[in-house]
């Protein structure tokens, strides 16, 4: 396995070696935010995300969009908005290298991420910083989101922070960091950049990366979750982890096998086990799909725990669409 670039760092996640957020208070009455934008192919998209940024009620100290070589005139789409936004260029790098490029230059007391195909409801950074100004421990926010569908626009399910850990700091014990930093989405956490300090995205990792960031922050840090959307995310066919399921299930496994230290043995088998349920009930043929769902039962046979489904029966489901497949052998 590629060694990770802040794999020193990993060993953080250590309770005795958590980190006060109070050890780096706001230095403002009114603390700034930098949001960062990565963007790569979104020039018809990316105005709707920045006019959400600028129609929060907390205004943002900067926006940095990060343009990761895409093919498109970004500069000519963005001129509009004048000095408000600040675009970047770097060599095509991906959606982590993006997002460090943006943090290495970040000059506000806290960070935002936006994903330029996604939109913040106006209280989004005002909740963030409500919270960070309240409670001087805390190091990072995080909200509710909900799914749209980015064909018709129509709201879905809803995502965000177990209801039994939202609205009061809390320190993430280690067999919770998982299951907590999987909830958590992109567009929906407020960081304290002292908490960040030089932690970054793994570029190693294609996807994934940002839970494995969650993950590393909330095993240093005192968190506030905070059931409220605030986020929109749209869902798109054509995303990275919806496009190549064998990519975005190996990262993910690269994810659980880091930190399976901190898991238990049976929390270790179960979320594997659902990544491997996940990659069968993704992948277009029938033999190898089959397979993949031996093994997720052969990891896991017992009902999955709150959390990993929301619905019952998920394998025999999983399983039935396997077997309906014709013609794919592989």
């Amino acid at each position: 396995m590629p060694a990770c670039p802040h794999e020193t760092r990993i060993v953080a996640c250590g309770s005795s070696q958590r980190i006060d957020a109070m050890n780096h208070p706001l230095p403002t009455e009114e603390p700034t935010v930098s949001v960062i934008m990565p963007a790569y192919r979104a020039a018809a998209t990316i105005c709707r995300a920045i006019d959400s940024i600028l129609a929060q009620s907390y205004p943002a100290h900067e926006i940095l969009v990060i343009d990761d070589e895409s093919p498109e005139d970004l500069e000519q789409v963005l001129r509009k908005y004048g000095d408000r936004v600040k675009l970047l260029r770097q060599p095509r790098g991906g959606v982590a290298a993006a997002r460090n490029r943006g943090l290495d230059i970040a000059t506000g007391d806290l960070v935002a991420f936006l994903d330029s195909d996604d939109e913040w409801l106006p209280g989004r950074l005002a909740l963030g910083v409500d919270v960070l100004k309240k409670w001087p421990d805390v190091g990072l926010v995080v909200s509710g989101f909900v799914w749209v569908n980015c064909d018709t626009g129509a709201e879905g399910g809803t995502g965000g922070p177990p209801l039994d850990w939202c609205n009061r700091p809390v320190r993430v014990e280690n067999s919770r960091l998982l299951q907590l930093a999987k909830s958590t989405h992109t567009g929906s956490i407020t960081i304290r950049r002292s908490l960040l300090g030089q932690l970054r995205f793994d570029t190693t990792l294609t996807t994934a990366e940002d839970r494995d960031l969650w993950l590393r922050l909330l095993a240093i840090g005192t968190a506030y979750f905070v059931p409220d959307i605030q986020s929109r995310v749209f869902s798109r066919a054509d995303s990275l982890s919806n496009r190549d399921i064998d990519v975005d299930c190996r990262c993910m496994l690269r994810v659980i096998d880091r930190y399976a230290g901190l898991l238990s043995a049976s929390d270790y088998r179960r979320e594997r086990s659902y990544v491997y349920l996940r990659w069968a009930r993704g992948l277009p043929g029938r033999w190898r799909a089959l397979a993949y769902w031996t093994r997720s039962v052969w990891l896991w046979p017992l009902p999955y725990g709150r959390g990993l489904v929301t619905y019952r029966m998920v394998r025999l489901r999983v399983l039935f669409s396997i077997i309906m497949r014709r013609g794919r052998r592989t």
